[in-house]
């Protein structure tokens, strides 16, 4: 080849080479012309907000690299008709903190020391009896006192949440849950001093009334919706796990030889763990995220507080999360109103608390229940601490497979029948002498599935009652009046199994207990058809791919600097 016809195709080459760039940016000129024209035809459609009166917009911001176009990032700001600007421009709506890890661990620990305390004493029944020489009804009176006060208590923790927070709510939870627990200590050192062990205990069962419903509120402020199913089992399942610590850690402490010292031992452990869960709730627990997980969570774009001292952000444009809006006891009786005229709603709390009602009773009166049977506490305890044991590991896989899935009613059901057929096999078993091993794996069964009802039952009924335009905060309410139903089912069947048990009746409260279980696993398999509001909501708003995972530890804004 000749040098003319070698510079020739060289410079052919170099113009299709040119041919191609200029085609490429063209396209991708073209390309963000059309970006843009369809975000101006759909901005009408998109979801308003109203902030300071004047309604913006939630748009969807695509920020393309001219260098490499895979590196496209999404980003969601709010514009207004009158100012096409965003209100911040850099700063995304939508994002999550790994701090919200941290949050979830501190609020266990608290559940988890509460949950033990009630539980303490019912392992060893009979020799807490002996100690203070009362009957067993004053005995069971210490575990089922936690179900009387949550009834009456859990609505006026529902309007000191709305009113105050969630971060004074736990604390005011933690200091009665401490100083309950150092109250019980001194009524465990002296055999007459019966009356204030059960001061104590009723401080404790006070406490109770600021946890038992926070998790799918927790849940809700700090995860995204791929994450909220796992972390309400998470903080629904440290109370179990507080359950199963103390039915292990009382069965192994506690023998006859020497209980009298051995009890106290056993309510120092348990004031030293409150302690530490409340300490670290008052140093480092935070009330809100800078900016909320989720789309359902955008409710008010402008935090209007009346004692939170936030004024600065109506000026700063800062997007707050709903519960800083100014609800009273008026939006929290109206949100109440609305949720009871929910149908599948009161078809779902009914079941749930039928179904943790017979849990609580046969977890309160275990040891009368296996003792005429010749199993001794021993037994009790380790049936307990497989009963607890398995329901977290329930609770968890149902919690993880719901995120995976959104199954939730599907996975009730089936939990539900399940656990009716457990506690009918379990029954059976326990009037059987000798059956100890199958009477651990069908107890390892019921547990499984009863406890998975917990994260289940509150994600549903935050999900058939959800309303992004709610005036107050429905998962705290929803959650609450589920553990009020479980509390007075809990209640009305302890008593009566007692009442049977002390006349010599066992295996007619067993069997009733059982019949009652099957009947709501029926009435929530057929009537149950409650709608999944907040998913379909975020799947409307397409913002489950918006995300980011942040550090919480590094402030990534003024605002964030300021809160810090």
């Amino acid at each position: 080849m000749t040098q003319q016809q070698t510079n020739q195709f060289s410079l052919v080459r170099t113009k299709d080479t040119d041919c191609k760039k200029m085609n490429q940016q063209q396209k991708r000129r073209k390309r963000n012309e059309d970006q843009t024209r369809i975000l101006d035809e759909k901005r009408d459609s998109t979801t308003s907000l109203l902030v300071g009166g004047e309604p913006y917009h939630i748009n969807r911001i695509i920020a393309s690299n001219e260098d490499d176009e895979d590196d496209a990032q999404q980003q969601i700001v709010l514009s207004s008709p009158s100012s096409p600007s965003s209100l911040s421009p850099q700063l995304p709506v939508v994002r999550l903190y790994h701090y919200r890890w941290f949050q979830l661990f501190m609020f266990s620990l608290l559940s988890f020391s509460n949950a033990w305390i009630w539980i303490s004493l019912a392992p060893v029944a009979t020799l807490v009896q002996k100690f203070y020489g009362i009957e067993s009804f004053l005995v069971n009176l210490l575990s089922t006192i936690y179900m009387f006060v949550f009834i009456p208590g859990n609505p006026v923790c529902g309007v000191i949440l709305e009113r105050f927070g969630l971060r004074v709510t736990l604390l005011a939870g933690a200091s009665l849950n401490m100083l309950g627990s150092w109250i019980r200590v001194a009524g465990s050192n002296q055999h007459n001093y019966y009356a204030v062990l059960f001061v104590g205990q009723c401080l404790c069962a006070a406490a109770q009334c600021f946890i038992l419903h926070i998790p799918p509120l927790l849940a809700a402020f700090w995860f995204s919706p791929s994450e909220r199913s796992l972390a309400t089992s998470i903080g629904a399942v440290c109370n179990q796990l507080g359950i199963a610590v103390g039915f292990l850690v009382t069965t192994l402490l506690v023998n006859e030889s020497n209980y009298r010292s051995q009890l106290a031992i056993v309510a120092c452990i348990c004031a030293a763990v409150s302690t530490v869960s409340g300490v670290l709730l008052l140093l480092f627990f935070k009330e809100k995220p800078l900016l909320p997980p989720s789309i359902s969570q955008i409710q008010s774009p402008v935090a209007i507080s009346k004692n939170n001292g936030h004024s600065r952000d109506q000026e700063e444009g800062y997007v707050a999360p709903k519960w800083y809006e100014n609800n009273s006891f008026v939006s929290v009786l109206i949100s109440t109103k609305k949720i009871f005229t929910n149908v599948h709603y009161l078809n779902l709390v009914i079941g749930f608390g039928v179904s943790q009602g017979c849990y609580y009773a046969l977890s309160t009166l275990l040891d009368q229940l296996v003792e005429p049977f010749n199993y001794g506490t021993s037994v009790a305890g380790t049936l307990g601490f497989i009963l607890t044991i398995a329901g977290i590991f329930g609770a968890l896989v149902s919690g993880f497979i719901a995120d995976k899935t959104h199954y939730h009613r599907a996975l009730l059901r089936i939990c539900f029948v399940m656990a009716a057929l457990s506690i009918i096999g379990y029954t059976i078993l326990l009037q059987r002498p000798g059956m100890f091993y199958p009477l651990c794996v069908v107890s390892g069964l019921f547990g499984f599935f009863i406890t998975s009802l917990l994260p289940l039952s509150f994600e549903l009924g935050v999900e058939c009652t959800f309303d992004p335009n709610a005036s107050s905060d429905l998962e705290a309410l929803t959650g609450g009046f589920l553990m009020i139903a479980a509390q007075v089912f809990g209640i009305a069947f302890t008593f009566a199994m007692d009442a049977l048990t002390r006349r010599g009746y066992i295996r007619m409260a067993e069997w009733i207990v059982a019949g009652v279980l099957c009947g709501s696993a029926l009435l929530v398999a057929v009537g149950f058809h409650g709608r999944l509001k907040r998913l379909e909501y975020e799947r409307i708003q397409s913002c489950d791919d918006l995300v980011e995972t942040v550090d919480s530890t590094t402030p990534t804004t003024p605002q964030q600097q300021d809160d810090e």
